[in-house]
């Protein structure tokens, strides 16, 4: 067995085939180390950053909360503006009467094919 944890064995006359021991568990063990590793260099960096965001956010949330308030409280008014629900109400009463002609016209057929 090699010092890098790879143990090779002879398979006939095709030569050697290497075979890997705990491959995944080499691969998170880089990865965790490497990842303390930059926690280790950059991580007052990183808390300080993320100091300043939620500051920068406690500072800005009642800004945002207002404008989104004062968006709805114009969405709100446009639906339900004088003229615009004079519009939807006659537009509404045309799709009506022409629903009504249309049934109006499938009952005349009806009753003329029931003579």
């Amino acid at each position: 067995m090699d010092d890098d944890g790879v143990t090779i064995h002879s398979e006939g006359e095709d030569g050697f085939v290497p075979e890997t021991k705990s491959k995944n568990t080499a691969f998170l063990s880089v990865l965790f180390d490497s990842g303390v590793e930059y926690l280790q260099q950059y991580g007052w960096f990183i808390l300080l950053g993320v100091l300043i965001l939620l500051y920068i956010k406690t500072k800005l949330d009642p800004k945002i909360r207002k404008l989104k308030s004062k968006a709805e409280d114009i969405s709100y008014q446009k639906k339900f503006d004088p003229d615009t629900t004079q519009r939807r109400l006659e537009a509404m009463e045309r799709a009506r009467m022409k629903l009504q002609e249309e049934h109006d016209a499938k009952a005349a057929m009806y009753a003329e094919q029931q003579k």
